[in-house]
């Protein structure tokens, strides 16, 4: 049951394919690449990225030259394929 819990939902993958192509990455460059073209707001962005860090999926760490953090994934494309896998 415990790791249902850190399953990515849809969006969540979406991030992390974003994060995988391009590396670490602000909220607003995540937002501007995200491959649905779907209008969404920053905040909103923004929120599922700050679950996604304490759900595990994600690290961050505050930008030198600003108030922004640059989010990183925690695990690779192919652990995280390979973790979900083993699930089924």
């Amino acid at each position: 049951m415990k790791n249902e819990k850190h399953q990515p939902a849809e969006f969540e993958l979406q991030v992390l394919d974003v994060l995988w192509e391009h590396g670490p990455s602000t909220v607003r460059e995540v937002l501007e690449r995200l491959p649905d073209g779907k209008p969404r707001a920053y905040t909103s962005v923004l929120s599922v990225m700050q679950v996604m860090q304490k759900k595990g999926l994600l690290s961050a760490k505050r930008q030198k030259d600003g108030p922004a953090n640059v989010y990183s994934p925690k695990r690779s494309r192919r652990a995280m394929a390979y973790g979900r896998s083993r699930r089924r």
